[in-house]
């Protein structure tokens, strides 16, 4: 379908309806039953509605040929789901979904090694923030149960952060010595 209006390199506007051709040429098969040559004429009845509703400009034309295309796609492709209203117009099926509840999944205690470091590390915990020293505060009981309720990727397992935390303490350590012996010379 070819518009009046030009793009920005200057070429009049074209769109392609592969679904209208498409559509037609099924209308066209002798083939088919009849019930779907039914449903092919009443989906284009449906598509030349849209596309030819008197539009200000020729931009708002071509934007109800491609809704027109959109949605003679989706009633094609998705009877089901798709259908047209004569008051409303284009609309989804309205399918009722049935669900089963499932109980809640009930909450296990952990006990074990994580435990065993997120206690430890609220024990080891100091007041006062020193340089080179971060490993985790945990300031109350609620941050340590939603930490101990976590459920955490390998990488951040508690082995895994306890051995990086001491990487990062020896290293901070090095640093730290590093520093003082430049401050001597």
């Amino acid at each position: 379908m070819k518009f009046d209006e030009l793009d920005v390199h200057g070429k009049q506007i074209v769109i392609e309806t592969p679904v209208k051709k498409m559509l037609v040429e099924v209308l066209m098969d002798t083939s088919l039953q009849q019930s779907e040559r039914d449903r092919v004429a009443q989906i284009l009845k449906y598509y030349d509605a849209v596309a030819n509703k008197p539009a200000e400009t020729e931009l708002d034309r071509a934007e109800q040929v491609m809704l027109a295309e959109f949605n003679a796609s989706c009633l094609w492709n998705s009877p089901d789901t798709y259908t047209v209203d004569p008051v409303k117009g284009f609309v989804i099926v309205e399918k009722p979904i049935v669900t089963v509840p499932t109980p809640a999944p009930q909450q296990k205690p952990f006990v074990g090694q994580r435990d065993a470091v997120i206690a430890n590390l609220s024990s080891t915990q100091s007041s006062v923030h020193e340089p080179g020293n971060w490993a985790p505060r945990i300031c109350d009981p609620i941050q340590e149960q939603a930490i101990a309720g976590m459920a955490c990727d390998f990488r951040f397992s508690p082995a895994n952060v306890a051995r990086r935390l001491a990487e990062i303490e020896k290293e901070a350590a090095e640093l730290r010595r590093i520093r003082d012996q430049q401050d001597i010379i």
